[in-house]
Formats: C-alpha cells, sequence, structure tokens
C-alpha cells in the first residue's frame, strides 16, 4: 500500500502487543487511551474475534 499511495496514507505502524507475554502493558495503554481509541485483537491462526468497550472482555488475558 506504501508502494501505491505513499507514506503520507500509509506511513504508520500500530502499536503492537503479544499476548499474554505483554498485557500488562496493553492493560495500561487501553486504560489510558481515549474512549475513541480502536483495538484489534487477532489470536495466533485466527480471526478477531469482534469488538468490546472492555478489557475484561478479552477472555484470554
Amino acid at each position: 500500500m506504501q508502494v501505491h499511495f505513499g507514506k503520507k496514507e500509509f506511513g504508520f505502524f500500530p502499536q503492537t502487543y503479544c499476548l499474554p507475554y505483554d498485557s500488562k502493558l496493553l492493560k495500561r495503554a487501553f486504560e489510558d487511551g481515549s474512549t475513541k481509541q480502536k483495538w484489534i485483537v487477532k489470536p495466533v491462526r485466527s480471526y478477531g474475534f469482534g469488538h468490546s468497550k472492555y478489557f475484561a472482555n478479552i477472555a484470554y488475558l
């Protein structure tokens, strides 16, 4: 996408957390973030499970 549209539009890399190792860092970022912040939770070899406003809904933490 960067090659086609340029770094102005696609010059970002989202913060990534590897769970369960980084679960404390993720929880801190989740709680410190704004309510408009979006998170993608994707288990290894799987699709994301949906969306939630609550950190406690991430079952494997």
